[in-house]
């Protein structure tokens, strides 16, 4: 009896262990919403949605492999993209269509946001304000029998007249499958992880925090004068 008390303690082990690790990494990021100024003209405003790229954050981690990077991560930056531009608010902001943008800066394109950069962008595409989609995070971690599923995305609105930065948004979210969230069944429990795998749960991260941005790209009509 003693010995299978052991035996059972010492199985339970790397379960505790996995679920620690899991609680210490598996917190999302605060969500940012800065208003930094007020565009130049009147809404609604004629809107150029530019590739999406690396978050300066996750730019510094890469250091000299940013090229490899982005080619890693060019699925979710395409998928970035599409995901805010559906939701960005109809009534104050005319999308110029993703091929004219795309036909002035194709995809891949890494766009410095000095004033000069943001202006001539916003001169070619006749556009009052350039969004700049960013991916801070896009990753899923396997934990035995338990994934974590992280998807962090933000956005970055210019003034094409004057090149400054007006508005940032980021959210990130995290969901867990698998230990932390055992459906009943063993075999559902068993099944729970390679579900969360599947990539229909990224997808639909994505939209979410693009539909946070959405409202959030609210907020620069309660700048106006």
């Amino acid at each position: 009896m003693n010995a299978m008390k052991r035996g059972s303690g010492r199985a339970l082990n790397p379960l505790l262990w996995i679920a620690l690790m899991v609680f210490s990494a598996g917190c999302a990021a605060d969500p940012v919403r800065k208003v930094t100024g007020r565009p130049t003209g009147p809404a609604p405003w004629r809107i150029a949605v530019l590739p999406a790229q690396l978050s300066p954050e996750v730019k510094q981690k890469a250091a000299g492999k940013l090229d490899k990077m982005m080619m890693k991560r060019t699925k979710a930056l395409n998928e970035i993209r599409t995901c805010v531009v559906l939701h960005i608010p109809g009534d104050s902001y005319e999308v110029i269509a993703l091929p004219v943008v795309d036909r002035a800066l194709p995809p891949g394109t890494v766009l410095s946001p000095d004033p000069e950069t943001i202006r001539a962008a916003a001169g070619a595409l006749h556009a009052d304000l350039v969004l700049v989609p960013e991916i801070y995070s896009w990753r899923r971690r396997y934990y035995l029998i338990h994934v974590e599923s992280r998807v962090g995305i933000g956005a970055r609105i210019y003034d094409g007249a004057t090149g400054a930065l007006l508005f940032q948004s980021m959210h990130e979210q995290v969901r867990n499958q698998g230990i932390l969230k055992i459906p009943a069944g063993p075999f559902a429990a068993a099944a729970g992880p390679i579900v969360g795998m599947q990539h229909i749960y990224m997808a639909d991260m994505c939209q979410n925090m693009s539909g946070e941005i959405g409202e959030d790209m609210r907020a620069l009509l309660e700048t106006r004068p």
